[in-house]
């Protein structure tokens, strides 16, 4: 009797155990991840989701700070995606803007509308908009801000854009093959 009692004891904690392995993959696979991919052989970082690959910034520009710097559009690629994984990881990844450092324009993450930047995704070429800078690198237009009620912008000043990023993951469109 005690043995069956055991027995049935070791199964059930056995199969506990196992679906909690099975539970703890299935949400491991829903997270987000961040990688450097490409689309019609133009360098991406890409989110891969549960709803699928979103692309985040196309790498078209081979411009850089320092003519005789290595950083192609495929490191830019691979540097940033890690910049946005490192980002998400941390739980900062709430709003995408803009900001100034060292007196160029960056693309950053804030974790709240209208808050500071919390860390550097990349810099902006000198000279160019800011904000039309990150419309077009994320490929979207003004019709995304009435469409989903996202960009939001900061009223102070100069307009500076803030980008909803689940919001931007739930509506971006995925790339056509």
């Amino acid at each position: 009797m005690k043995s069956q009692w055991l027995a049935s004891l070791i199964s059930a904690s056995l199969v506990s155990l196992l679906s909690g392995v099975n539970l703890a993959e299935s949400q491991e696979t829903q997270e987000t991840k961040f990688i450097c991919g490409a689309w019609r052989e133009t360098p991406m970082t890409v989110a891969q989701t549960p709803r699928g690959n979103i692309p985040i910034v196309y790498w078209v520009s081979d411009w850089v700070n320092d003519s005789s710097s290595d950083l192609t559009p495929q490191r830019r690629c691979e540097t940033v995606s890690e910049n946005f994984q490192q980002a998400y990881d941390r739980g900062e990844l709430q709003y995408i803007t803009t900001g100034v450092k060292n007196g160029q324009n960056i693309v950053c993450v804030a974790q709240e509308e209208n808050g500071p930047c919390v860390s550097q995704l990349f810099t902006l070429k000198p000279g160019s908009d800011p904000t039309e800078s990150v419309k077009q690198l994320m490929n979207i237009g003004d019709n995304y801000a009435s469409d989903s009620g996202g960009p939001l912008y900061q009223s102070s000043g100069a307009k500076r854009l803030y980008i909803n990023f689940e919001d931007f993951l739930n509506q971006a469109k995925q790339p056509e093959p």
